[in-house]
């Protein structure tokens, strides 16, 4: 028995705790409430709470603990027979009862509530809850609907063990014939209440979504279920989806093609209706809330179709080349026609309409099934026929997308900001139509971008052209020479808009601050860029690039296009070799006049140089040099004053510094032609600048600027000194005393800038220029023993390691995979120096394995002692055998010690390469040092010795790595 003044009690504080404007008594009410739902018990006051002599919260806070503790602690509970008895007859009769005085929240809580406990009890408690409550319910069908609605919901939310979920997935698919049957007879009732008839929808819709439920037991219910909710937009799409999930529909072609039907003959003539009357007369900024329920259902039909568009293509195919049974080709004909109705509603996105994006992914199956290739020639052929007919809808779909895509005239005054990024998305997503209709009719798409283009040029509507320009952009990559002579001459007919800018003002052509003019001249350089590799590629390459090029200048002096039009400029004239000197005069004369204005973005004006330095390598060698000396004096003279005048703020003359090494580093990148015309004796430009440069770079190193954290002036520096050198390999030779000495006064405290310097030089030393190594070789040498020595004198402590440890270690590895010191010979006066680098480099390595943690510098670290012993065992050379004998014993002795240090399979490897090539190279004395470690006598370790090559040493030393990684969790 329950104590009725527990009750009463609860009950109180429960009202009071929702009532209570005291927060203080609200905090002490709620931990009252917390401890109670704590309780075992709970649940018995709990069900007491839901009478109607109670206030409702009162009510749905007993109903709410229910759920709850049926769903966690059912087994405790419903421990004995009679509660269970008990519970079945409490749930039911408050159903039964309250359906009348409760509020339908309480009721949804109750069904699921009622819901939990059944499953809880199938099979072996409740072995058939809906003959037992088909019969108490028979004069009250919406109770069991709704009951079993919230059975297939709670089941998906449920944890269980996947044994007993097995088992009871069993258990209700057996039900679900005899659930389709209950709903059928009420939908088919014509006496049925619109909230019965509701009831068994989404009975049906839950059931539909049961894991692996058998779609064919629906089928027979789909019709009056349809039929039922036509002018319910979400219940439709709903159904749409569940049914299109459902692994059945794939097996059933003419349940897809029923549904299908019923969708063009019904649902697309509603839709239709329904969007004609919500079109605003006037903005609308709740409009996308308003037709929610026509985009999902809109959405939910177009991925329903997709589902299954590529069987409705090939009987569409069939039946419109045979005539026989038209259904399928007029089932997907009346689809296409409402899809583009659709597509093409009138007004305008993000203001009249928020629908019209939502066919895209139907068009784009489509056009895909309709041009891959069939399984048989006969498919093709009819798919083909398809083709012809169907080209017009996406030709039409195209031609309305440019007007839709295309910015209004003074969009911000007629669109809320929200609609404006509404918008702006809608372009992106519409950014495929040109391509479906490319794919399916190329050159009627082709010829109707070209006629729309030449047709909104003659209007001087900006909004459309760009709109056009848009959708060229989007099928570029696609396009073929023969392509390009159908859209090029429209296409440089759009520098006619430049002299537009000094006519009149006429809104339906320009933004305010003349934003459609930049947008569209934004979207023309990008699509010349798009187009650049079949311009080059064309045969008329040198009749279209100089009008490409002119209209880029043309546009150049508009700000918020300047951006677009270099970049353009660059993209076309960087890949010319030779040739076009008439276009480079105007790239010159233009970029350099654009530089020369400060009041331009200095990133802008580092990319007009760039242009001026790919021009200028179109040209003779003398004009080049007659030219650097106007273009650089005069950025040399502003770089050495900001180097020297101290009097100049700090952040000021590191901006400058930074621009002017800018200005030299596009020069050094592009002056440089790797085929020249003919022989000339003329110095080469980017060697003529370097050697100007080389007295105010010597000004520049040690400056207290260049000391700062980031390094980004050195690292500027550095790459112009590689750029030079990567074009000009052994022409730098006069240089390369100036390349090493600034190594050696940068490389200790910037290690990174300088290490990537280093490597260059030592490509070319090696390659082309071995009158250098010895220098090389010594400073190198230096280098690495100064970083050792630095590293020793912390021998009682962890090394002190930094990232130029670590550039150090990835350097050296550079040097040992190209092997370029096994070249040398072992009579060579620079093996001295080697023997010292190589020996350093070892020692810094082996520190890594015993005290780093930087697990990439360790991988490193074996990785360039690998590469070493790996060349040496192929190459017999003795000086790195020497130096092995040097550290060999170390080396050995804490790479094997390293497979117990976990340090994963990608270090694994290079672990595995040095201690095989080290058994290689020195196999008696390897063997003594590791059988002297701790496991070194194991079985394991004996596999390793016996090792018949590399991949057998490397699976033994793996196996030696696992029992580690277990002997290591173990403890």
């Amino acid at each position: 028995m329950v104590d009725h003044s527990a009750v009463i009690t609860l009950a109180n504080y429960v009202n009071e705790f929702y009532n209570t404007t005291d927060e203080r008594r609200r905090m002490e009410l709620k931990q009252i409430l917390d401890s109670f739902q704590k309780d075992q018990n709970s649940w018995r006051l709990a069900a007491e709470l839901i009478d109607p002599n109670f206030p409702y919260v009162v009510q749905f806070f007993g109903a709410t603990i229910l759920h709850d503790s049926l769903h966690r602690e059912f087994s405790q509970i419903c421990e004995q027979p009679e509660t269970t008895d008990y519970m079945k007859m409490y749930l039911v009769q408050k159903l039964s009862v309250g359906v009348e005085s409760f509020k339908q929240t309480l009721l949804n809580k109750l069904f699921s509530t009622t819901a939990v406990f059944m499953l809880h009890c199938l099979p072996d408690i409740w072995s058939d809850p809906l003959e037992d409550l088909s019969r108490i319910w028979a004069e009250q069908p919406e109770l069991l609907l709704r009951v079993f609605t919230e059975v297939a919901v709670e089941f998906t939310r449920l944890s269980w063990e996947l044994q007993i979920r097995g088992l009871l997935k069993s258990e209700l698919l057996k039900m679900s014939p005899r659930i389709v049957k209950i709903s059928k007879d009420v939908l088919s009732d014509e006496d049925s209440s619109p909230s019965l008839r509701n009831a068994a929808v989404e009975c049906v819709e839950m059931w539909l979504r049961l894991p692996g439920s058998n779609l064919e037991e629906f089928s027979s219910i789909f019709d009056v279920v349809f039929s039922n909710i036509i002018n319910d937009c979400d219940a439709l799409a709903r159904i749409l989806t569940n049914i299109k999930l459902n692994e059945g529909l794939s097996k059933n072609p003419q349940l897809f093609l029923n549904i299908a039907n019923f969708l063009r003959s019904h649902v697309c003539t509603f839709l239709v209706q329904e969007m004609q009357n919500r079109v605003p007369t006037e903005r609308n900024d709740d409009l996308k809330e308003e037709t929610e329920d026509i985009c999902t259902l809109i959405n939910a039909m177009s991925e329903f179709v997709k589902n299954g568009m590529h069987k409705l293509v090939i009987l569409a195919a069939k039946a419109f080349v045979t005539k026989e049974d038209l259904t399928p080709y007029n089932i997907l004909v009346d689809l296409c026609t409402f899809f583009k109705y659709v597509a093409t509603f009138p007004p305008y996105y993000s203001i009249g309409e928020y629908f019209s994006d939502l066919t895209e992914g139907f068009w784009f199956e489509l056009m895909e099934d309709l041009v891959v290739e069939g399984v048989t020639p006969e498919i093709n052929e009819q798919k083909k026929a398809l083709r012809q007919i169907f080209q017009q809808f996406f030709l039409e779909i195209l031609s309305s997308a440019v007007q839709k895509v295309a910015y209004l005239p003074n969009m911000n005054k007629v669109a809320s900001l929200q609609a404006i990024e509404y918008f702006r998305e809608y372009r992106r997503t519409r950014s495929d139509v040109s391509l479906n209709a490319y794919k399916i009719a190329p050159k009627e798409t082709l010829t109707f971008l070209a006629s729309a283009l030449a047709e909104y040029l003659s209007q001087k509507d900006l909004h459309r052209s760009e709109g056009v320009l848009y959708y060229i952009k989007q099928i570029s990559d696609y396009l073929d020479e023969k392509d390009l002579t159908i859209l090029i001459p429209t296409i440089c007919r759009c520098h006619e808009a430049h002299t537009w800018l000094n006519q009149s003002q006429d809104p339906n052509l320009f933004d305010s601050n003349l934003t459609a003019f930049v947008r569209f001249g934004k979207m023309l350089m990008a699509t010349c860029r798009c187009l650049s590799h079949l311009v080059l590629t064309s045969d008329n390459a040198n009749e279209i690039l100089p009008k490409i090029i002119e209209m880029s200048i043309y546009y150049l002096s508009v700000n918020g296009v300047d951006e677009e039009c270099l970049l353009t400029i660059e993209e076309y004239i960087k890949e010319k070799e030779s040739g076009s000197t008439g276009i480079s005069d105007s790239i010159i004369s233009s970029c350099y006049n654009y530089f020369c204005q400060e009041s331009k973005n200095s990133e802008f004006r580092l990319t007009s140089m760039r242009c001026v330095g790919y021009g200028l390598s179109l040209k003779e060698r003398n004009f080049v040099l007659d030219s650097l000396d106007k273009i650089l004096a005069p950025r040399l003279s502003i770089l050495t004053k900001h180097i020297n005048d101290e009097s100049m703020k700090l952040e000021i003359r590191r901006k400058g510094i930074a621009f002017e090494l800018g200005v030299i580093k596009e020069l050094c990148s592009t002056l440089h032609r790797k085929h020249e015309a003919q022989e000339t004796s003329a110095p080469d430009p980017v060697f003529m600048v370097v050697q100007h440069c080389i007295p105010i770079f010597t000004q520049l190193i040690g400056k207290p600027y260049l000391e700062q954290e980031d390094d980004k002036l050195l690292e500027e520096l550095c790459e112009i000194l590689s750029n030079a050198l990567i074009a000009l390999q052994s022409i730098m030779e006069p240089c390369l005393d100036f390349y090493l000495d600034f190594e050696n006064s940068i490389i200790m405290n910037h290690s990174q800038p300088a290490c990537k310097l280093l490597k260059n030089i030592c490509s070319v030393v090696f390659n082309h220029l071995p009158v250098m190594r010895s220098k090389l070789l010594h400073l190198t040498a230096t280098w690495f023993q100064e970083e050792y020595f630095h590293l020793t004198h912390f021998v009682n402590n962890k090394p002190p390691f930094s990232s130029r440890s670590h550039e150090f270690v990835e350097f050296a590895a550079f040097i040992t995979r190209k092997n370029w010191i096994g070249e040398i010979p072992i009579t060579s006066p620079e093996t001295g120096d080697l023997q010292r680098f190589l020996q350093a480099a070892a020692m810094i390595a082996i520190m890594h394995f015993d005290y780093s943690d930087d697990n990439i510098t360790i991988r490193e670290s074996f990785k360039m002692l690998g590469h070493l012993l790996k060349n040496s065992s192929k190459n017999d050379s003795n000086i790195i055998r020497n130096f092995l004998g040097e550290v060999g014993e170390r080396l050995i002795t804490s790479t094997y010690n390293a497979i117990y240090k976990e340090y994963g399979p990608q270090t694994l490897v290079p672990i595995c390469e040095v201690l095989y090539y080290s058994m290689q190279i020195y196999p008696a004395e390897s063997r003594q040092l590791i059988r002297q470690l701790p496991d070194g006598n194991s079985d394991l370790t004996t596999q390793l010795f016996n090792a018949r090559d590399f991949r057998n040493f490397k699976f033994v030393l793996s196996k030696i790595a696992q029992h580690a990684s277990k002997a290591i969790a173990s403890i």
